[in-house]
């Protein structure tokens, strides 16, 4: 009986979170979207962005912030891992330009600098050392 009476709070609770964020899809390449080729699942709250990105061989995690009028332009920050490059990780600032504004579909063109480590081998076989090194790196997607 008490798993029954849940069912209406879970709902509400449900209905008033999707009332408060809007979610998108994106697919697109880039670290923005782990990698190679990925997607990006983002959550936004008024002026705040939060995204989760899975791609072909790495995933990020990363906040953005919507600035100006126009809903356009966001920057932020995120972290995570990429394969080929970054197998100890990266962590960057990021700017994104949403073309039909970030609530809307459209292509998101974006610039993502920072911090990546990787393993000093080859790709077969990596060492124990690893390296630091800046990067800047754009991506490009499209936002359903």
């Amino acid at each position: 009986m008490k798993s029954r009476s849940l069912l209406p709070i879970l709902a509400c609770l449900t209905l008033s979170t999707h009332a408060l964020a809007d979610n998108s899809l994106t697919v697109g390449t880039g670290y923005q979207y782990g990698g190679v080729l990925g997607a990006q699942y983002s959550v936004n709250n008024g002026k705040n962005r939060f995204f989760g990105s899975l791609g072909l061989f790495g995933a990020a995690l990363g906040y953005q912030r919507i600035i100006g009028q126009s809903n356009h332009h966001t920057v932020g920050a995120m972290f995570g891992s990429e394969v080929l490059t970054s197998e100890k990780g990266f962590v960057s600032v990021t700017y994104n330009y949403y073309t039909q504004g970030v609530n809307n579909s459209g292509w998101v063109f974006g610039l993502s600098a920072g911090a990546r480590r990787e393993d000093s081998g080859s790709f077969f076989a990596a060492t124990e050392d690893s390296e630091t090194e800046g990067y800047a790196w754009f991506n490009v997607g499209y936002q359903f």
